[in-house]
């Protein structure tokens, strides 16, 4: 097993030139635009095998690179101000969180609607640099497989989160990668989410603190259920995220007035986001359900 993990460790080193040593700022621009691509493709990758293998076994892990810091993956000259065909479409849409975050009349979390706004804030993680994609593609996969519960043939219990909790409880499901537990990683990175996007839209008179303050916030938030490793890992990266303009630029393809819209919006996204947290929160503690493993 600790073969595997300093094997996966090399491979990411490798691939995103990180070292023990890397300075935490970004280095000069020295790269060419198929540099730069070839990069962002092999980032997915290398980046599942550290997660692969910090999970895997933390102490071989510890031992080998305590701080690890990213090499930024800076855009080459000439693609400055442009958006690769990567990050095309990534125009965050808060009127989806919205809808979808909040409860039916009857305080029922409906589950469709849960997932729907999911996806759209998944567009979060993505604006986070390349070593996050493998966070995005984490996400989808959790949403796929709660997606396809509802379209199954159990899909009748599992329309909102209150109903799928009571029949996987009755069914004795809970320690099965179904529902429930699903759910509780999303839930958990929810809490991330919502503290992001007040971050991104909400004006500080300090703005050279924006990648301290997400750093903190990621380590007090989904850093509370992740290894040392990885926390000491996130929390290194996320100091070398750019100025918070540079995230709002990807999020609303530059446009000024999406961009206004966006702020505007944004205090009732965070709101409905509060709220479908804290309601999930409760109904999982009074389950006991918050440590499912």
């Amino acid at each position: 097993m600790q073969n595997r993990c300093r094997a996966g460790l090399r491979y990411c080193l490798t691939k995103l030139n990180m070292t023990a040593s890397t300075p935490l700022h970004p280095p000069e621009v020295t790269t060419s635009r198929e540099e730069y691509l070839r990069r962002r493709r092999s980032s997915d990758k290398a980046s599942q095998l550290c997660q692969d293998s910090q999970a895997s076994c933390n102490t071989a892990v510890s031992q080998e690179v305590i701080p690890m810091v990213i090499h930024s993956t800076v855009r080459p000259p000439e693609m400055r101000g442009a958006m690769d065909d990567e990050e095309k479409g990534q125009v965050l849409n808060l009127d989806i969180v919205v809808s979808g975050m909040t409860p039916s009349e009857d305080g029922r979390l409906q589950l469709q609607p849960y997932l729907h706004a999911y996806k759209e804030m998944n567009k979060i993680f993505q604006v986070l640099g390349p070593f996050f994609q493998f966070v995005a593609t984490d996400v989808s996969a959790k949403v796929e497989l709660l997606e396809k519960l509802l379209a199954g043939s159990s899909g009748k219990h599992y329309i909102n989160i209150q109903s799928m909790v009571k029949y996987e409880m009755d069914n004795n499901l809970l320690t099965t990668n179904l529902g429930c537990r699903t759910l509780l990683r999303l839930h958990r990175a929810l809490d991330l989410i919502r503290g992001f996007i007040d971050e991104l839209f909400t004006t500080s008179e300090d703005e050279n603190s924006f990648s301290r303050r997400v750093s903190r916030l990621y380590r007090n938030t989904l850093g509370n259920f992740q290894s040392k490793v990885l926390v000491k890992t996130f929390t290194g990266v996320l100091l070398l995220l750019p100025r918070r303009q540079v995230l709002i630029d990807r999020v609303t393809r530059g446009d000024a007035k999406v961009e206004d819209e966006l702020r505007k919006k944004h205090p009732a996204a965070v709101e409905a986001v509060s709220l479908m947290y804290q309601a999930t929160q409760d109904l999982y503690r009074d389950n006991k359900l918050l440590d499912l493993p």
